[in-house]
């Protein structure tokens, strides 16, 4: 597809690069890819999930679940985690876009099985991502992760977000995964430095 052929010369491109920030003495911290979706023609699909939104459960209940979701996320790295800050930033991230409808714990049978945060992006046409993902350590492993993804792209198409854009650790096979049965296309990884 285009996509991928401009993938590939971007990253026949960054290649040289990369080369001579390593040669100076930086080091591969972490890499990123980045992932794109068409809304637009976004199959039917039956969200199977009860949901509670932020608006309804509030922030403290929030910030505790998404903490509750963070617990045992291999790719965490470098400071000890702050909830309270990582909300916070999440709340940055937002800014005037944020819809607390939107944001939303996700219940089987009742009980929470994870969270999706989708997040519109103030553009036109209009795009956005899914903020935050994740599902509870206790349901890990048994296929929830790609129906809570899924289920965040029918969220963003009825809020009228035309585009998805979203990225994760490469390491993050599963994730990865996802987003490929989910309809997404890979269009760039990024590579990050240290010293």
């Amino acid at each position: 597809s285009a996509a991928s052929d401009v993938y590939k010369r971007q990253f026949e491109r960054d290649a040289d690069w990369n080369a001579m920030i390593e040669s100076v003495g930086y080091r591969r911290h972490r890499e990123k890819a980045f992932v794109e979706r068409d809304l637009t023609s976004l199959e039917e699909f039956e969200i199977p999930f009860e949901w509670k939104p932020l608006s309804q459960v509030g922030d403290a209940a929030m910030l505790a679940l998404l903490d509750r979701a963070a617990e045992g996320d291999p790719f965490e790295e470098g400071e000890p985690r702050d909830p309270e800050r990582e909300w916070n930033e999440l709340l940055d991230y937002a800014g005037k876009m944020l819809d607390r409808d939107l944001w939303r714990i996700a219940l089987l049978d009742g009980e929470p099985v994870g969270v999706v945060l989708p997040q519109a992006f103030d553009e036109d046409p209009p795009r956005g991502t899914l903020a935050y993902v994740a599902v509870l350590p206790a349901h890990r492993g048994k296929g929830l992760g790609r129906l809570l993804h899924r289920s965040g792209l029918a969220l963003l198409a009825e809020a009228g977000v035309k585009k998805y854009v979203g990225s994760s650790d490469v390491r993050n096979v599963p994730m990865l995964k996802t987003f490929q049965r989910n309809g997404c296309e890979t269009v760039s990884t990024q590579i990050y430095y240290r010293a």
